[in-house]
């Protein structure tokens, strides 16, 4: 399956799917975007950068919304 890996439901759906799938590999391509969410992180080139405390209490602030 080909999924939004941004959204919960096409991962849940997606998940549910492969369970179904008896005697067979299942793939799911879930394309993510890294920082959805956060307007300022949004399309950065890393999952793991450090933010500096008052960034990372502004993007938890976004998420949190």
């Amino acid at each position: 399956a080909d999924i939004d890996g941004n959204d919960m439901d096409a991962l849940l759906g997606a998940f549910e799917s492969a369970r179904g799938a008896k005697h067979q590999p299942t793939v799911i391509n879930a394309r993510t975007l890294v920082g959805k969410g956060v307007d300022f992180l949004e399309g950065q080139r890393s999952h793991n950068m450090l933010l500096p405390p008052d960034a990372a209490e502004r993007a938890l602030t976004m998420l949190e919304a």
